[in-house]
């Protein structure tokens, strides 16, 4: 049982596996406490955020090698005791093996090694997962929009330019109000855990109600305007010959204009996201697909989608300028 104890600090175990180890420990309390102790040995591995793929075949190379430690470091202890005439033998009335100080510093080894094998693949893996769902979210939000602009001449829906609502966050409420989303939780990441908005609880009564939210006023609009976008940020438009014009859907379908992305975060000075372990940030671009991209610049024209050509957090300078904001932000005021 004590092997298992390493998936099920790793959480590698399935839910039988687990299960099985939670009933034991609750029986047990040396398991238990071996089960602490592993888990301070392991402490250091969650400093480790990379995401780096071991070279082909290092755990074999590794546990080659540890095992090859050992096995020199039994041979001196027997020949010590050997010379002594003092030799114990390593097997017990029953015929079980014995662990010896030797076996227990050898097994501590490869727990550890193992766990720092292990535990990065673990987090990758989860983080994949994390960004799959919210890829999929905002592929759906893909779908409302372009259905929003379908009886709108492609029109996307429009921020205010001035009053209580002139936020970017206005476009989910929008959404719901046309009847294309019908679950507010489809705006939220869940993988943002609370670092920038707490958007558990951020579901507001009437959300998608315009008139409820612009009657509302001081704390209670500022705590709507502020997670009223969910996790997602929303395309603040662009100005052109002094006019501010809201994005339309089919007329270019540009695959490196950004329409949405996860939200940027004020920790972080608005220019990165903090959902996924703020490595990276999902975008929904204007011909509809979505990418994954780890700085907060597309690949095909470095066009920072955070930020307007004169580093401004509001609507882009020209027709090819994409700025995601934040719920809060708005397309003619800059942060």
């Amino acid at each position: 049982m004590r092997h298992e104890l390493v998936g099920y600090v790793l959480g590698a175990l399935d839910d039988a596996e687990k299960q099985q180890v939670e009933d034991y420990l609750s029986k047990d309390g040396d398991l238990d406490a071996d089960l602490q102790l592993l888990r301070k040995s392991v402490e250091p591995l969650g400093c480790d955020n990379q995401h780096i793929d071991p070279p082909s075949g290092l755990a074999q190379r590794t546990c080659e090698y540890i095992e090859q430690q050992r096995l020199d470091v039994a041979k001196r202890h027997s020949r010590r005791h050997e010379t002594s005439d003092s030799f114990e033998t390593e097997f017990d009335a029953t015929g079980g093996h014995r662990w010896t100080l030797v076996d227990i510093a050898v097994a501590a080894g490869i727990v550890i090694v193992l766990g720092m094998l292990v535990l990065p693949a673990v987090n990758h893996s989860r983080l994949n997962a994390q960004i799959a769902v919210c890829q999929n979210k905002l592929r759906e939000i893909g779908t409302a929009l372009n259905d929003y602009g379908k009886n709108r001449h492609g029109t996307l829906p429009e921020i205010p330019q001035s009053g209580r609502l002139a936020v970017a966050g206005i476009y989910a409420p929008k959404l719901l109000e046309a009847g294309l989303v019908s679950d507010p939780e489809l705006f939220v990441c869940d993988s943002n855990q609370g670092r920038c908005q707490k958007q558990a609880e951020r579901i507001p009564p009437n959300w998608g109600n315009l008139v409820t939210l612009a009657e509302s006023n001081g704390d209670a609009l500022d705590k709507v305007l502020s997670s009223m976008g969910g996790s997602y940020g929303y395309n603040l438009g662009y100005v052109s010959d002094g006019k501010y014009h809201t994005v339309s859907l089919g007329r270019r379908s540009r695959p490196h204009y950004a329409l949405m992305a996860d939200s940027p975060c004020p920790n972080r000075g608005y220019i990165q996201s903090s959902n996924h372990a703020g490595n990276g940030q999902n975008v929904l671009f204007e011909d509809l697909h979505v990418g994954y991209l780890s700085s907060c610049q597309t690949p095909d024209c470095r066009d920072n989608f955070y930020r307007n050509d004169e580093d401004a957090i509001a609507a882009g300078t020209h027709e090819d300028d994409a700025v995601v904001g934040c719920s809060t932000a708005s397309p003619l005021s800059s942060k």
